[in-house]
Parts: C-alpha cells; sequence; structure tokens
C-alpha cells in the first residue's frame, strides 16, 4: 500500500499551548511582562481578540485535538475522574480522531512535546493500557507527560514514546527549555530526514503551577509589580485599548469577589504578593524567550515562511492558590500556610525547593478586561490568546475579531492544509475560521456556543451572552442568569437580566438543549475538591503492596493514597542491611513522606514544607536491625491521627493526635531511593540506601469515608483556602 501524500506544497503545523496564561499576559495583549518574541509573531501574523477556550485544561485539549466540544469529547472536566456518564469520562473519546490522526493519515509527520491530560488516571500508571497515549491517538514520536503539571526543575513522571524514563535534574534543567530543545531537535531531524510536512504539538507546562523560575528572570521582574493589581490591571487595560485589542469605551468590571483591596494591605504583605507576581512574569518571559529560540530554528531551516505557527492558552489565569498566594499549593491541606510562614520563605520562592501559586489578585490582573479566571465560565476563565503566524498565507495584521471556540482550530488548520478530514463517528463539531487568515473581517462562522464547568454555564448566541453564578451546595434552580450584551459590552459589566427576562429565558433553553445534545447532562453539581479528592474518600482498590527492590518509582496513580487513611509500612532488611539512605519516599518535600537512616539514626518524615513532623529513633539502627515498621491510625478522618515507629517490635518514637496530612503528592513511590524532588530538607536526593533491603511491605485502609468525615474534610479545605 503507497504511504499517504500530502496536498502539493502542503503547510506545516506547529501548535504551541501554554497552561493557565490569561488573556492579558502578554504584552500584545495588554501585559507589561516582556514578551517581545511572542509579540513579533504577532506583529507578523494574526491576534485575535475573541478567542474561546474551556475553563480547565483537559477539555480545551480535548476540543482543540478532536474539533469537538469537550462534553462530546468524553472531557466535561479533568482527566482525574471518570464519572462513568459519556459527557464526564475523563478520557478522550476514541469515536472522533486527534487532529495527528487526521494530519498522519494525509501524509503529515507528527510529534508531541510536553503535557497530554487526555487519558483516563487508571491508565496512567505502571500497567496502564496505553489506548489514549499520544502514539496511540496519531504522533509518531512523543516526549511527554500526562497529569495536570510539572516540576519545572526535577521533573519525575515522564516518558519517551510509551516507556517511562528518569529525568536527570541537573543543575541547568528547567522545563520549558527542554521542551524546547525537544521540539527543535525533532525540526532538525524531519528537515534532514524527510520531505514529508510535519504536525507538531508542544504543549508547554508553563505558566501552570508550581511557578517555578529561574533566579536570573526573577531578577529581571524585581519591583515591577510593587504597585499592585488594582494599577496593572487598569494599566493593562489602557495598552489594550491603545492597540486595538479593547474597545475604546471599555470599562473594567468590578473587583473579583474574595480579591484583597492591595491598598489595606501591610508593607510586608505587598512585598509578599510582588514576590509572587515576579515570579509569575518570570515563568511566562522565559515562555517567550524559547518561542523565539522556536522561532529563529524554523527560520534557519528555511521552514518559516510555509509553516502555520500558532500559540494559545487552554484557560484563564488560575485561582488555585487563594486570595493570599502561597509558597506551596499543597500545604494547604496538610498544615495550612500562614502570612508568617510564608514570609519567612519569601526570598525562595520560585526556587526548586519551593511550589508556588500567585495570588488571587494576580489572576484577576492576568484575565484583564473580564470577569473571575480559571473554573469559572464568566470571561475570564474562558476567553485567551490566539495568535497564528504564516507568512505564506496570512498578509494584513490588523486584529481579528471573529468569535471563535477552540474547537474550531482543528477544522482551520485542516481547511488551511487543504485537506479532508477523516470519516468518524462523531463528526468535527467546530467550524472553519480560515478565511480570516486572508481576510481580517471575514464574517465569523460561530455564532452560539455553550460552555459548563462544575455546573457553572454560559450560553452565547448572536451577540448576547448569558453566565450563571453557581452557590455550591445548593439546587441548580438557586442559580442565577446574568445577561449582557457583548456587541456594546464585551467584557460583561453590566447585568441586563432584570430588563430582558425573555432573552435570559430563550438563551436558557438554547443552552440546555445544547446541553442535550452534547452530552453534558447529568450535571456534576460537585465542588472541584469534592471531585479531585475522591479517589481517597470513596475507598476501595488496592489495600497491600509487596515490593521487592530495585523496581522504578510507582508513578502516582499507581501508589497507595497514603494521607488521610490509616496504613503500615514494613521494611524487611536483608541480613547485613543497615547502612544511610532512604528506605522508602512518597511525593516530595511539598507533600510527601519518607523512611530513612541518616548518621546511623532511622527517622521518619512527612512533609509539606514548611509544616513538618519527624519520628526519630532515640538511639542508632542496630547492625542487625530486620524489621523497620511505621504504623499511622487515623483516630479521625480525614486529619487527626497518632504515628508509631517500631524496630523489631520495640517502639523507638510516637507522635499522637496531631493534624495528619492529608492529599495526593505530585510524586509516587519508591524504595531504596528518592530521586526528583525529594521528601526532606535534609538529605538530597536520591539518597540511594547503602544496606540492603529484602522487601517493603504496605498495607492501606481502604473503607468509605463517612458522611461526616467527608464534612470534616469539606471544612477543612474551605477553612485552608
Amino acid at each position: 500500500m503507497a504511504e499517504p501524500s500530502a496536498p502539493a506544497d502542503a503547510p506545516n503545523i506547529i501548535v504551541v499551548l501554554l497552561d493557565d496564561l490569561g488573556y492579558a499576559d502578554l504584552d500584545c495583549y495588554g501585559g507589561e511582562i516582556g514578551t517581545p518574541n511572542i509579540d513579533a509573531m504577532a506583529a507578523e501574523g494574526a491576534l485575535y481578540t475573541s478567542f474561546h477556550t474551556t475553563a480547565v485544561c483537559s477539555p480545551t485539549r480535548a476540543s482543540l485535538l478532536t474539533g469537538l466540544n469537550p462534553h462530546s469529547a468524553g472531557m466535561g472536566w479533568l482527566a482525574d475522574a471518570d464519572t462513568g456518564t459519556p459527557g464526564y469520562r475523563g478520557d478522550l473519546t476514541r469515536q472522533a480522531p486527534t487532529m495527528a490522526e487526521h494530519l498522519k493519515a494525509r501524509g503529515w509527520s507528527t510529534y508531541h512535546i510536553g503535557k497530554w491530560h487526555l487519558n483516563t488516571v487508571k491508565n496512567d500508571t505502571n500497567l496502564g493500557d496505553p489506548v489514549n497515549w499520544p502514539l496511540q491517538r496519531g504522533f509518531d514520536r512523543a516526549y511527554w507527560f500526562h497529569g495536570h503539571s510539572s516540576d519545572y526543575f526535577r521533573p519525575a513522571e515522564f516518558r519517551e514514546g510509551n516507556t517511562t524514563i528518569e529525568i536527570d535534574p541537573s543543575d541547568d534543567y528547567y522545563i520549558t527549555d527542554d521542551l524546547t530543545d525537544r521540539a527543535i531537535s525533532d525540526l532538525r531531524r524531519h528537515k534532514a530526514m524527510s520531505d514529508k510536512p510535519l504536525f507538531m504539538y508542544l504543549a508547554h507546562a508553563a505558566p501552570h503551577t508550581p511557578l517555578q523560575a529561574r533566579a536570573e528572570d526573577i531578577e529581571r521582574q524585581k519591583g515591577r509589580y510593587d504597585q499592585g493589581w488594582d494599577a496593572i490591571r487598569q494599566q493593562r487595560l489602557d495598552r489594550q485599548k491603545a492597540s486595538g485589542v479593547a474597545p475604546q469605551d471599555a470599562k473594567l468590571p468590578a473587583r473579583d469577589p474574595n480579591v484583597l483591596d492591595w491598598d489595606s494591605l501591610s508593607d510586608e504583605d505587598r512585598r509578599l504578593h510582588a514576590r509572587y507576581q515576579e515570579v509569575y512574569a518570570a515563568v511566562v518571559q522565559r515562555i517567550d524567550w524559547n518561542m523565539g529560540r522556536l522561532m529563529r530554528a524554523l527560520d534557519d531551516l528555511g521552514m518559516a515562511d510555509n509553516t502555520i505557527l500558532m500559540i494559545l492558552s487552554d484557560n484563564g489565569g488560575s485561582p488555585d492558590a487563594g486570595p493570599n498566594g502561597t509558597p506551596n499549593l499543597l500545604a494547604g491541606s496538610a498544615g495550612g500556610m500562614t502570612a508568617e510562614k510564608a514570609l519567612a520563605m519569601i526570598d525562595e520562592i520560585g526556587n526548586a525547593d519551593t511550589c508556588p501559586g500567585y495570588s488571587l489578585g494576580w489572576a484577576m490582573a492576568s484575565c484583564t478586561p473580564f470577569r473571575m479566571y480559571k473554573h469559572h465560565t464568566f470571561g475570564g476563565g474562558v476567553s485567551d490568546p490566539l495568535i497564528v503566524r504564516w507568512p505564506r498565507g496570512i498578509k494584513s495584521h490588523q486584529p481579528r475579531r471573529q468569535y471563535i471556540h477552540v474547537c474550531d482550530v482543528l477544522p482551520t488548520l485542516l481547511d488551511a492544509a487543504g485537506v479532508e478530514p477523516l470519516a468518524a463517528e462523531k463528526p468535527i463539531e467546530g467550524l472553519s475560521f480560515a478565511s480570516s487568515f486572508a481576510d481580517a473581517s471575514a464574517a465569523a462562522a460561530r455564532r452560539e456556543q455553550y460552555y459548563e464547568m462544575t455546573g457553572k454555564r454560559a450560553y452565547h448566541a448572536d451577540g448576547w451572552e448569558i453566565a450563571s453564578t453557581r452557590n455550591y451546595g445548593q439546587p441548580l434552580e438557586t442559580d442565577r442568569w446574568e445577561l449582557f450584551d457583548a456587541r456594546s459590552d464585551y467584557n460583561q459589566t453590566t447585568d441586563l437580566s432584570a430588563q430582558y427576562p425573555e432573552k435570559v429565558a430563550d438563551l436558557e433553553a438554547r443552552w440546555w438543549q445544547a446541553a442535550r445534545r452534547g452530552d453534558v447532562l447529568p450535571l456534576d453539581l460537585r465542588t472541584q475538591a469534592e471531585r479531585y479528592f475522591v479517589s481517597i474518600t470513596e475507598g476501595g482498590g488496592q489495600s497491600h503492596w509487596h515490593i521487592v527492590p530495585p523496581m522504578e518509582r510507582l508513578l502516582v496513580h499507581s501508589a497507595p493514597r497514603l494521607f488521610g487513611r490509616s496504613h503500615t509500612i514494613e521494611v524487611a532488611l536483608a541480613e547485613g542491611g543497615v547502612g544511610d539512605g532512604v528506605l522508602m519516599a512518597y511525593g516530595n518535600m511539598f507533600l510527601g513522606c519518607a523512611l530513612y537512616v541518616k548518621d546511623g539514626r532511622l527517622i521518619y518524615e512527612a512533609h509539606a514544607r514548611p509544616n513538618r513532623y519527624v519520628i526519630e529513633a532515640s538511639t542508632p539502627l542496630a547492625p542487625d536491625a530486620r524489621i523497620i515498621r511505621f504504623e499511622c491510625t487515623m483516630v479521625q478522618r480525614p486529619f487527626l491521627g497518632s504515628a508509631t515507629l517500631s524496630v523489631d517490635g520495640v517502639q523507638v518514637g510516637e507522635i499522637t493526635q496531631r493534624r495528619l496530612f492529608f492529599g495526593r503528592p505530585y510524586q509516587g513511590l519508591e524504595v531504596g531511593r528518592n530521586g526528583a524532588t525529594p521528601v526532606s530538607l535534609n538529605y538530597k536526593g536520591p539518597f540511594p540506601y547503602q544496606g540492603r533491603i529484602d522487601h517493603v511491605a504496605i498495607t492501606l485502609d481502604t473503607s468509605v469515608y463517612t458522611d461526616e468525615e467527608e464534612a470534616a474534610l469539606a471544612a477543612m479545605l474551605a477553612s485552608r483556602r
């Protein structure tokens, strides 16, 4: 059979997807961070002012790659849970081809680099079924990670193709640089070896939390944000008006709920909040530097003229660190994070030993001039930058104002490439906007679009929009619709619902019709936390592990979930097995625990930096020690309990009635070492064990949380936002 052949002079296609970048963070969209390379890309191409996504990452990625609305693609929420209903499987539908499958079948070579987050967590394990991994969904080559985020300096769970690999955490490693290095390497190899066009999907980890940046990049942002988010937000709108990104009569909506008043903050608090944004800006500026490298590589290879280069973000800026921001996003459910604790770490925030998230006020500024942010169906959650550069196909460079949804990207790229889509059980739902490449004033193909995220809803049709407020725990009927005339109020500042109730009723009815067509129903009205932690609270699953080293790290979704449940860890040492080093490590210093021996003493440490508790044996480990046992008994789940440490049946330490940790770490479980990011600052990873381990046995309580325990968990999480 002859290989498929692309049309003559077919373009290369490179889609660069950023993670949690807000609408106004790039300078060409009003920002001040310093993004000259992306600005040049916009000046040479087309900048879109009315591009829309979903409110979190996995649904956007599913829509981008399939041309379907998110629920039609099986991804109504993150690829972290499967509710069992078609719209919320957390697994990319196999009833529609991906962009890679369409293009590969028509003669393109296909490359994926970076974040995936499109297959269910049960298959993101050491023994997972790769049916929905990149190589099985049309990509020839893939260098990637599955989950929602990655450490920037010490990634833990990468794959080359279908094989888990260990990243060497050298002092010079940084993930945005690494992914760009791989992209450039693939471009060079492809140019040398093939005359086929290529499709590359480069999905950066940045600027998703943890916000980690190189020290020199942070230093360049020093002092830029001392004036606070209210001033930055106004300045961004002023620049948007000056450049034509925003209408001249646009005004800022009221400050988003729960955003702190900058003028009311103490000098110390202002210094802390400014640091968070300095780090975020450093992460974004490093993206821009790498985009410059990528564009220069295209120029050097003679590929730039006929390459469609697209950059976009997956949702609005992230509110996940709450009003106060945090040096450790995982500490909220593991001891909490006070302002005093954060200030003590201020000069470290952004380095490899922190897991920061910026303050809610900066998320609001990221999404200027819109309301709200990621997770929300108001404009701030679903309005994002989109820039396309294609010298051969884009000649005029004024802003494009067509209303576009992310599901429109796939049919647009196929249209521009001159290929017909493959037949599919689920036909493409997106509409091509390729006509806007040549004609900036081309009519918009999309007239209406629905949105839904954790019960929050919105609908756009013919210049009108409704968006719902959502009170979790209350019936859907208590939600209130707000109505906006997007033709004169594109950023939703004036609610017209009382003035035009018949328009609200019409748009709500159309939302329900779209929901019935698109697998949005039945709605899942649980909170983000309820969805995210259900894998811990629902119980069931494996309760016993028997691990004989050496063995590769158990990935996060393969490992026993130790926090918030009673468990025992028993380490059997072989004869002559005593030595220094890590016996077992689960997670890392942001949320994790480890059994280790240092200077001959046995230590158990649980760490959610800066919160930690330690059991240290009072005497050195005897040379003939055989059985080391750690036992955690939950007195009241999820977080009150006691812990004991023993050697050969003799207790050597305990902690009782402490507020024990709860949550899901970002790193899995290892025996005999602690690679990637270590659990403890008391040793430098991987700190391999110098003795001999016969085996490790772990037993886990897998009973279901009671209603009372779930209520206690909800109260704890609410108190630590």
